[in-house]
């Protein structure tokens, strides 16, 4: 683990910062972390390290989670269409995300909604993956 200070960030203008290289057992390859200059103190390399390590550990979960759940390489997608009126200053639709939230906040959907996600939370539990189904119903 070495700290590197004061090294001039590539960019449109040179920042100045300190960059900590960290090459643990384990890895394939080395983490570069960039961090305020001179910030030693108030940011200890050590600490920085661990941080990032505990982050990267979320990352796997969610990366596993993914896998567990089927929902690798799956896109989704939805007809582009405007709004008739703005709102917010803006006709664009609303986000994939924002749809979905809406759609299981409607009663109609709640009681289907939960009882695929308890069926998800059996199987994985069993140590068994989760197969979605090909076509997801309307």
């Amino acid at each position: 683990m070495v700290r590197l200070g004061y090294v001039l960030y590539h960019g449109r203008q040179q920042e100045p910062v300190d960059v900590i290289v960290y090459h643990g057992k384990g890895l394939q390859d080395a983490w570069f972390l960039i961090v305020p200059p001179d910030s030693e103190s108030c940011l200890p390399t050590e600490e920085v390290v661990r941080w990032y390590a505990e982050r990267m550990q979320t990352e796997h979960c969610f990366r596993d989670w993914r896998s567990h759940l089927g929902l690798r390489g799956l896109h989704l997608e939805v007809e582009r269409t405007q709004r008739r009126t703005p709102r917010h200053g803006t006709r664009r639709v609303l986000s994939v995300l924002s749809i979905a939230v809406y759609m299981l906040a409607d009663v109609r959907w709640q009681e289907r909604a939960l009882r695929r996600f308890l069926q998800i939370l059996r199987r994985l539990t069993c140590g068994r993956g989760v197969a979605l189904p090909p076509v997801l119903p309307p």
